[in-house]
């Protein structure tokens, strides 16, 4: 039963990791790659749902029947960077989020959306990174200086010992 742990949790849930630390036989630039093949999961907090007053939803109510609300969300993302407004407006279609599809095949597509953003240096990059990092509760914030440039990439590799593939 190697898939056992899949599903197991969500974005946002706080769990415990038990496993074993695996070193494979590819190098990358003289570095051995070390990984962890996860044994078991416990969830130490599930994820917090919001509970809103009356009045509160009121508001959204409101908020929702206003023909303007997605400008008024975009421009409140970041607000001390000029300019940007295709930006903007991703960040604001990923942190509402897309919606899940059920095909008729049973195929489920999650409903996240994500974004790439790459530009030349000392464009805010980073800086609507930090504005989503403090916006959403479950993001984590990483960067190019926090890791290696191979720590932010991902390959596919087969273990020598077992023959599976890993990532």
């Amino acid at each position: 039963m190697d898939r056992r742990n899949v599903s197991k949790c969500v974005p946002g849930d706080r769990v415990k990791i038990t496993g074993v630390m695996l070193v494979s036989d590819m190098k990358f630039d003289q570095l051995s790659k070390g990984y962890l093949y996860v044994t078991g999961i416990v969830k130490t907090k599930e994820r917090t749902e919001l509970n809103y007053n009356e009045q509160e939803e009121e508001v959204f109510k409101q908020m929702s029947r206003d023909p303007k609300i997605f400008e008024k969300i975009y421009n409140s993302i970041a607000p001390g960077i000029y300019g940007n407004l295709d930006i903007k407006k991703a960040i604001a279609c990923m942190l509402f989020g897309g919606s899940r599809k059920h095909l008729p095949d049973e195929t489920v597509l999650r409903g996240d959306i994500n974004i790439l953003l790459i530009g030349d240096p000392s464009t805010a990059k980073s800086q609507f990174l930090k504005f989503v990092e403090q916006a959403a509760a479950i993001a984590v914030y990483t960067s190019g200086k926090g890791s290696s440039a191979a720590g932010l990439t991902a390959s596919i590799t087969k273990d020598s010992a077992t023959g599976e593939f890993q990532i």
